[in-house]
C-alpha cells in the first residue's frame, strides 16, 4: 500500500512538473522559465539594491556566477524559478516556486526600478494561477513587514 501511494504521488509531481515548466503570460509581466540568458539582468538587477542580504540567496560577484547558480536551481528537484519580464525594459526580478505534494510556496525580489509599481501583487496572483493551474491545490508566500 505504502508504494502504492508513493506512486501515485510521483506520477502526481511527474504531472505538475510538466506543466510548470512553461512560459506564463500575464497582463502585464510574463513569467519566464530562469535561463542562463537572463544572468547578465539578474546579476545587474540583485547587486542594485541589496537584494542578497534582504531573501538570504547566495553571493553572486559575477556573472559567471549566476550562470552556475542558474544550472544548480535548473538541477533542484520541485523547484521552479523564473525571470519577472516587463515589456519594453525586460528583466524586472526573479520569482521561485517550491512544491510537495498538493501545495506550493512562493518567493519573489524585484530591482529596485520596478519595486513600488504592483509587480509584486501581479507576479504573486500570476504564479498563484500558474501553480492552480498545475494541478497545486495549495499556495504559500510570506512577505517582510516592510512590503507594501
Amino acid at each position: 500500500m505504502q508504494n502504492n501511494l508513493q506512486d501515485q504521488s510521483g506520477i502526481h509531481l511527474a504531472a505538475i512538473d510538466n506543466r510548470l515548466r512553461a512560459t506564463v503570460q500575464g497582463e502585464y509581466i510574463c513569467l519566464e522559465p530562469l535561463s542562463k540568458s537572463h544572468a547578465p539582468a539578474y546579476f545587474k538587477q540583485y547587486h542594485s539594491t541589496g537584494i542578497q542580504e534582504m531573501t538570504d540567496l547566495p553571493i553572486l560577484n559575477s556573472v559567471s556566477d549566476v550562470y552556475k547558480w542558474i544550472e544548480e536551481e535548473a538541477e533542484i528537484k520541485n523547484s521552479y524559478s523564473y525571470a519577472i519580464i516587463f515589456p519594453v525594459s525586460g528583466f524586472a526580478g526573479f520569482v521561485n516556486l517550491i512544491i510537495s505534494e498538493h501545495a506550493g510556496f512562493f518567493t519573489i525580489w524585484l530591482g529596485e526600478k520596478f519595486q513600488g509599481l504592483g509587480l509584486g501583487a501581479q507576479t504573486g496572483r500570476l504564479i498563484c494561477h500558474h501553480a492552480l493551474q498545475g494541478g497545486l491545490s495549495v499556495i504559500f508566500t510570506a512577505a517582510f513587514i516592510t512590503n507594501h
